[in-house]
């Protein structure tokens, strides 16, 4: 195999990355918006909890 086959392939697994990163973040965002349309948040702490925890779980996703 050759160096810019093993380039290529290396972009080829990061875009796929870039891919499912991507695809996590939405179906995060999708669950919290699930949630907040079911029982929307009672009063500002607890839409600051829940926002907190949307950011960090969207933390966790983009730094694996």
């Amino acid at each position: 195999m050759s160096k810019s086959q093993i380039e290529y392939e290396i972009d080829q697994l990061e875009k796929a990355r870039k891919a499912i990163i991507k695809q996590e973040a939405a179906e995060k965002v999708d669950e919290f918006t699930k949630i907040l349309t079911d029982s929307p948040a009672k009063d500002e702490n607890e839409l600051r909890r829940i926002l907190n925890m949307l950011s960090a779980d969207l933390k966790n996703i983009y730094n694996q």
